[in-house]
């Protein structure tokens, strides 16, 4: 499971509405401003209706700083309410020259509800029908079903794939998959399932106990050469998340097709803390400056 501290924040938000700090009294005080949902800096941010999920999606759109000069790679990030920010630093750096330029597309839900967020994905980034997501501690989780997993790949695959292609100056030959945790499993599963979907794939802490045989899988997956693939967890995480992903790397390094695997193990951080250093290590290694065009 993701953040065992959502049911706070849960509770804390409920019913509630956010509101500015209070301004010191007199009567020269301005009048607050209206508070507007913002944007990503540089992000174009919109919402699309899936036909195959029966929904709305959020998508964010990080674009590079400077016009790319013929088409770039696609980054594509689920759980992107999360982590659509962590693609700024990759986009300066972009400008900068310590990665390539790409364009990164955060997927995630237009809701302004952690525990909605918390309860869709597990059905969304699952592909395994029937996983207990309601155990100790996560009663809120009832009721939720797994096994969407497909659909949604097929909403990747098909829906917002080629809307993104035909809207920006995409290399549909380089392109990326990023997630964490269930995101990650998610990552794994596409992998497996269709390798030559993406070329790359970066997996942070993989939960790879809602579906252990993935380890086997990955170890005679037909991955394409070349094809990167990119595990990482924190050094401080539960010891089931670290055998995870150390599993899952020895598995695809015992892979004879000849894919790129790096393995890293980000010191001293958690589940939740080590996913900046992980987005930032991982990014710069599909999109290295020496890649820019």
């Amino acid at each position: 499971m993701f953040f065992r501290y959502l049911p706070v924040f849960a509770a804390l938000f409920a019913g509630s509405t956010f509101a500015l700090p209070a301004l010191a009294q007199g009567q020269n005080a301005p009048a607050p401003a209206p508070v507007q949902r913002a944007e990503l800096w540089n992000t174009e941010q919109f919402v699309i209706r899936s036909n195959i999920l029966g929904r709305d999606m959020l998508i964010q759109v990080v674009k590079p700083l400077a016009p790319p000069q013929g088409r770039v790679p696609a980054v594509y990030m689920v759980d992107g309410n999360l982590y659509t920010s962590f693609a700024i630093n990759p986009m300066v750096g972009a400008f900068t020259g310590e990665y390539a330029p790409a364009y990164f597309i955060g997927v995630g839900y237009p809701e302004q509800s952690a525990l909605q967020w918390e309860r869709q994905r597990a059905t969304d980034l699952l592909h395994q029908p029937n996983v207990d997501v309601a155990g100790p501690g996560y009663e809120y989780m009832e009721g939720v079903r797994s096994g969407g997993g497909a659909l949604f790949q097929r909403f990747l695959t098909e829906e917002l794939r080629p809307l993104v292609e035909a809207r920006y100056a995409i290399d549909r030959e380089r392109t990326v998959l990023a997630g964490i945790s269930y995101g990650g499993l998610f990552t794994t599963r596409v992998m497996l399932d269709d390798p030559a979907a993406f070329s790359a794939y970066l997996i942070g802490s993989p939960s790879i106990d809602v579906e252990p045989g993935l380890v086997a899988r990955a170890r005679n997956v037909q991955l394409r050469r070349g094809t990167q693939v990119y595990v990482s967890a924190g050094g401080s995480e539960e010891a089931e998340h670290l055998a995870n992903a150390r599993a899952l790397a020895a598995a695809l390094r015992d892979n004879p097709s000849g894919a790129t695997v790096t393995e890293w193990i980000v010191p001293d951080e958690g589940h939740v803390g080590f996913a900046p250093a992980f987005f930032g290590r991982a990014l710069k290694t599909v999109l290295p400056p020496e890649a820019r065009r």
